[in-house]
């Protein structure tokens, strides 16, 4: 660890740091995933279990296929009373099913489209026991739905606004539901769809209304396509496969009774000729609402699963974050204190030591492989040098005091070689002198032996 470079833990500090944040990333990435599965299978689940969605879909079902719209154009073909009995059935419950609606939490739309539905249910009932009259008369049935004329549009749309306000706002780029495109399904079945169309197509036979039933059978195709992409089981593979079957033949029925209308038959013979199984079709329809519901029963398990999960999961997240943070501090304060400042404070100390003078002050770190060494090892090349410095002044001052010593006895030389070089000059005057003196001396006793003389 004492060579363990500053630089190097840092990385390792940097790449734990990234390793905390990736592991941290793929956790919300995780949750993010499990929060999504939980939110599409929440919205499904509320769908499912909205009541205005579940009255919409038993209303449409009572007015449309199999139920007042089909029973009482069924009566003006086939005049019996059965369907006049199912039509009163059928009145009565879409009645009931209007009433339930209008206990919910409604806004002023709403309320207005209810009240549409109710005006038009009460005017089939009420033209029901009019046919009922003109059946007593043998009327025929085109006769009959010429004097019979409800406009089903007000009704239509009422029907849409319903459905709007059901399934509300839906997020952008979002699929339709098994749920919903059951639906979707029932409204091109029933009231003002396929059934209804077709109908119509057997008592007016034209072609036009024909067009209608052959839109409806592809919208029914397209629906059904669209709720198998979203993947199916095996059983609602096969109910999707008998509901698009009975689909077709109503298709190919269409084909059929512009050709007999062309070949001048009533809309009784038509009736009577044509042969649809239709069984299957609502078998098929109760078939995927069972199928629907017992998958929501099942996702409704796999989301308490997956909370489950994503709780564990913010739980472990929780315990790895705390733990790498302590290590990261814990890391870190080693690091700063231990590998960084305690270091470079002992440098520092040693390097005052140097500027005081103590130039035998030892240098800590000195030979580490690690930034703190290297720092070592340029204040060692100080200290050597100072070192160096000193040795070479001492070196100087003895010589320099050698020099002196030998200067000043150069000096003391001159001067006694000066001193006996003067004393014999001085000797030398002063013999110069007596001798001169002699002679003067000399020659004053002769000028006076002379005088004398």
């Amino acid at each position: 660890m004492n060579n363990l470079r500053i630089s190097t833990a840092s990385r390792l500090l940097l790449i734990a740091i990234v390793v905390t944040g990736i592991i941290q990333v793929a956790n919300v990435l995780r949750i993010t995933n499990n929060v999504e599965t939980i939110d599409d299978a929440w919205v499904e689940f509320q769908e499912a279990q909205n009541e205005k969605v579940r009255l919409l879909g038993d209303l449409r079902s009572a007015m449309g296929y199999g139920g007042l719209i089909e029973n009482f154009k069924d009566y003006m073909l086939r005049q019996t009373d059965e369907y006049l009995e199912n039509i009163k059935k059928f009145t009565d419950k879409s009645m009931s099913i209007i009433k339930t609606y209008e206990g919910l939490g409604l806004n002023d739309t709403e309320t207005s489209a209810l009240g549409t539905l109710e005006e038009i249910v009460t005017v089939y009932g009420a033209q029901a026991g009019e046919i009922e009259t003109l059946t007593f008369d043998a009327v025929a049935a085109e006769e009959i739905d010429a004097k019979i004329q409800i406009d089903p549009m007000p009704a239509l749309e009422a029907l849409k606004v319903l459905a709007q306000a059901a399934e509300g706002k839906k997020k952008k780029g979002a699929k339709k539901t098994k749920s919903q495109l059951l639906n979707s399904i029932r409204a091109h079945l029933g009231f003002g769809g396929l059934i209804h169309n077709f109908k119509n197509l057997m008592i007016r036979r034209d072609a036009a209304i024909a067009d209608k039933v052959k839109a409806d059978v592809t919208a029914i195709t397209a629906d059904a396509a669209s709720y198998k992409a979203l993947g199916v089981s095996e059983n609602e593979g096969k109910l999707l496969d008998d509901l698009l079957g009975v689909i077709a033949g109503y298709g190919t029925a269409a084909e059929t009774v512009l050709a007999q209308a062309g070949q001048g038959k009533s809309p009784q013979e038509i009736d009577q000729a044509l042969s649809i199984d239709d069984s299957a079709l609502t078998g098929a329809l109760e078939g995927l609402k069972a199928e629907i519901k017992n998958q929501l029963d099942a996702k409704s398990q796999a989301v308490e699963d997956t909370l489950e999960g994503v709780r564990s999961l913010v739980q472990i997240s929780v315990w790895v974050t705390v733990v790498m943070l302590t290590l990261l501090v814990i890391g870190s304060y080693w690091l700063l204190n231990y590998r960084v400042r305690a270091p470079i404070m002992a440098i520092t100390g040693a390097m005052n030591d140097l500027a005081g003078g103590n130039l035998e002050a030892k240098i800590p770190g000195l030979g580490e492989k690690t930034e703190v060494g290297e720092m070592a090892g340029a204040v060692q090349v100080f200290k050597e040098n100072a070192q160096e410095v000193n040795r070479m002044t001492a070196e100087r001052e003895t010589e320099d005091r050698r020099n002196r010593r030998r200067l000043r006895g150069e000096v003391l030389a001159l001067n006694s070689a000066l001193e006996e070089e003067v004393a014999k000059a001085v000797e030398l005057v002063k013999d110069r002198v007596n001798t001169v003196e002699n002679s003067a001396r000399a020659a004053a006793d002769l000028s006076q032996s002379a005088h004398t003389q």
